[in-house]
């Protein structure tokens, strides 16, 4: 055997082995690859569901919140009747029920013109004042 084919057959067995020793450390790491690429799609699942969990929360109080505020102003316009003397007839009405016995009324409660009870929140005194 010449020298050039002794060299030949050193450099073939060298990256032969190389690649025996290359191919399993690439494997390992397309393993960690795909392993972190798993870990990372369920923590995106994670945090997605999270956010979207809190959204719905957040969604549900602004309601809450609105309803709230809806309230107020329901108060704030029977206070502004009550001040402006729209509201004396339902005063009226409750004084003259106080007065026959009729205590059994709910509190902040009324009549509208029809005769039927309001509960508190109401506007049940819709019409204007009577004309003297």
């Amino acid at each position: 055997m010449d020298t050039t084919t002794l060299v030949l057959i050193i450099v073939v067995a060298v990256v032969v082995i190389a690649a025996l020793v290359l191919i399993p450390r690439m494997s390992g790491k397309r393993k960690l690859e795909r392993a972190v690429a798993h870990k990372r799609d369920e923590r995106v699942e994670e945090h997605r569901s999270e956010a979207d969990a809190r959204a719905l929360e957040a969604e549900r109080l602004e309601r809450a919140a609105k309803a709230q505020r809806l309230e107020a102003e329901a108060h704030a316009e029977r206070a502004d009747q009550h001040e402006s003397g729209l509201a004396d007839d339902q005063l009226h009405r409750e004084v003259e029920a106080e007065r026959e016995g009729g205590h059994d009324q709910v509190a902040g409660g009324g009549a509208t013109d029809d005769g039927r009870l309001t509960s508190e929140g109401e506007t049940g005194a819709t019409r204007t004042p009577p004309r003297d």
